[in-house]
Formats: structure tokens, sequence, C-alpha cells
């Protein structure tokens, strides 16, 4: 993958250690830099430091990293090349490659590489279709150029596509021409060792951060960032709790961003004069979402889909979600409701309506997140279409 940043909520935080917990060898081959975020110093760098880490190996909870020198990076796409990394694989000699991503450009390196007939190659798909909007002709023109390598290429070679959701794989389908019986999705989830429903939690973080017992603390974490709409949730807060209601709930709003944007979302907040019930908080460590999640009473998450509302749910809190294909089996859990995205009328009523769950209640929330959603079960999921694409592999070889 191209790039792997410790101690965060993705999927390649979480997947390749349940793997290796249920007893298999895992590596993870990436770059020698963290992710090129547009507002990289104001979201990561606190936690992160400088962007270029350096090569060379570690290990972290006994899975192998792996860092190679990034010699060319489409920073605008997030996308490096990895050197060296056919040399790797060689000398690791993995069953199962598993690629992150379809567009990377390390993906088409393993892809197209002379030494890619030696491994069974299986390749995720996260991008859906927000993630195109707006479809420009530059996007356009993008994608039509890894729609025609992997057209030519890719199919014959790729044993098994993993796209993350319904939403995901129609985008691979119709983006990227790639469909038939080797596509299988293969969701994203959730740390429920870190990610449970705990009273004591709850009210310690809220004796901590004097947040009284009976005020409604209403949450969204994650990037901010326009897609994210999180002005609709100012504008439907406003509405649910106009005047002196707003003594009766806060607004916390946890992430990082560009600096414009946390201040035109400040501005909005003086505006709708709802500034003394709304608090802006930094990016949270990953550790610390589990408390913020417990305290909370309703999670919203107005825009582009975020894997912290799985986190949340798995913590018991109700969460109101937009409708969305790429959210129907996050919003099928216990505990989520939808709202038509862009409404902000609908949103108010449905944030007035959950008046948060009673903790038999939370349980069984958190107990329907973790049967369906934890990363365990989804571990045990990718091994068999592993499984299945080795053998797929070595049939195709034998004709």
């Amino acid at each position: 993958m191209g790039y792997y940043m410790p101690g965060l909520g993705y999927q390649e935080n979480f997947l390749p250690f349940e793997q290796q917990v249920i007893g298999n060898e895992v590596h993870i081959i990436t770059g020698d830099r963290y992710a090129p975020h547009p507002a990289y110093a104001s979201v990561y760098e606190e936690q992160f430091g400088s962007r270029v880490v350096g090569v060379g190996k570690q290990l972290d909870r006994s899975v192998t990293i792996h860092r190679l020198p990034v010699p060319v990076e489409l920073a605008r796409r997030n996308n490096p090349w990895i050197g060296g990394l056919a040399r790797r694989l060689n000398q690791i000699q993995p069953d199962i490659v598993h690629l992150h991503g379809v567009t990377p450009l390390s993906s088409l390196q393993a892809v197209l590489g002379k030494t890619a007939k030696r491994w069974t190659l299986v390749c995720d798909h996260h991008l859906c279709q927000f993630n195109l909007e707006p479809f420009t002709f530059l996007k356009r023109a993008y994608y039509t150029f890894f729609r025609l390598l992997f057209t030519a290429f890719g199919q014959k070679r790729v044993a098994s596509w993993l796209p993350i959701n319904e939403d995901a794989r129609d985008v691979l389908a119709t983006t990227l021409g790639i469909k038939g019986a080797n596509v299988h999705i293969n969701r994203l989830g959730v740390d429920t060792n870190m990610f449970y429903f705990n009273q004591s939690i709850r009210e310690g973080y809220r004796r901590k951060n004097n947040i009284p017992p009976d005020l409604r603390l209403i949450v969204f974490a994650g990037k901010i960032e326009p897609r994210k709409r999180l002005e609709d949730l100012l504008t439907a807060f406003a509405s649910a709790f106009p005047g002196k209601n707003q003594d009766k709930a806060m607004l916390a709003i946890y992430g990082g961003g560009e600096k414009s944007q946390l201040e035109a979302l400040k501005t909005r907040a003086e505006e709708l004069e709802i500034e003394n019930a709304v608090r802006f908080h930094p990016m949270q460590p990953h550790d610390q979402l589990p408390k913020i999640f417990n305290a909370a009473d309703i999670g919203v998450w107005p825009g582009d889909a975020a894997i912290t509302a799985i986190e949340a749910l798995s913590c018991g809190l109700q969460v109101i979600l937009p409708s969305d294909p790429g959210l129907s089996y996050v919003a099928s859990c216990k505990g989520a409701t939808e709202f038509p995205r862009g409404d902000t009328g609908a949103l108010a009523d449905l944030i007035v309506l959950q008046a948060g769950p009673s903790m038999s209640a939370r349980n069984q929330i958190a107990a329907d997140c973790a049967e369906k959603l934890s990363w365990t079960a989804i571990a045990h999921d990718s091994i068999e279409i592993y499984r299945h694409s080795l053998a797929t592999t070595k049939s195709e070889n034998a004709k």
C-alpha cells in the first residue's frame, strides 16, 4: 500500500493485524512517508511529526512493516511509486499479495511487473461515487487510463477484487470496467476490543469534562472538509435547539481540516447564534474515540461516509446518517437512522427525536454492530476469499 499511518482507524490499521491474530503471517509493504493530506500540518503533524519517516523495517503488533523509498509521488492523487517493491516481494515469498486500491501506482507495479504471475493477487477497492464528484474531464481521463490498463492486463492477473460496499462495487464496474464472479464485497469493520459500551467510561468522561448528566451531547468525529456537510449539522442543531433550548444540548465536533474551513464553520456557528453550544476539538488519537462515543448521546455524520460512524455504533451510540448506497449496510444496524442528504429540517427532527437510548438499548446496539462488523469476523471472511483466490490461480496455471 502507498501510505501506512499507524494509530488511525482505517482498514489497513486493523484488517492485517486481525489476520495475523487468527494465525497468518502478515507483512505490510509501504512507502517511506505518510499521506500528503493538503492540511497535513493541522490534521496530522502534531500526532505524526514529519511526513517523511525513512526506509526500514518495524514490528507493529507482530506485523512487519516494510518502508521502502518513494522516488516518485503524485501527491494530489495520494499516489506514490514504491521503489524496490518487486525485490521485496521476492524476499518475502508471499502466498497472497493484497493490493490496497485499484489505482495506486504500487498496485500497477504489482499487476504489470515481470514477477506478477508468481503471486496470487487480490485487490481491494474503496472508491465510492461520492469520491468521484465532481467527475471532471481530467478525473474522467485519469480513471479511463486505469480502466484501459486493467481491461488489458489486470483482470487476467488479479484473482479477486474486494470492494468495501455495494457503492464501491458499482463504481468498480461502471468506472473501471471490473465485474464478474471474482468480485467479492469485503466490508469495513470495527475493533470491538477497543470500541464497546461501558457506563463507567461514559460517566468518567462526562465528569472529567464537566458535562452535566442531563445535557444531550451530540458528536461528529472525522475529517473536516466540505463533503462532510458540517454546515448542515450546524443548521440542524440551531433548528433543533433554538434560543434558550441550547442549554439542553452541546454539539462537539472532533476533527482536523484546513484552517479556512474551520474558521468558516466557526463563523457559521456565530451567525446561527449557537457558538456557546458548539465545541470544536482537534483530531483525536484513535484510542480516545471510545471515551467520546461512550459519553455522547447521539452521533451525526451528515455527509460522506466515515468509519467513525461504525465505531460509534460499536459503543452503543445512536447514529444519524444520510441516505447513501455506500452506507446502507451501516444504516441496517440497530441504532442507525437515515435522513435525506442535505435536508436540514429532517436532520433537525431526528436530532430532537433521538433522546439517547437506555443502558440496555446501548448494549443491544453494540452487540448487533459487533456481530455484523467486527474486524475479527471480516478477517475470517477475507481469508476465505484468499483461499478461493489461491485455488483459482492454481487452476488457471494448470491449464
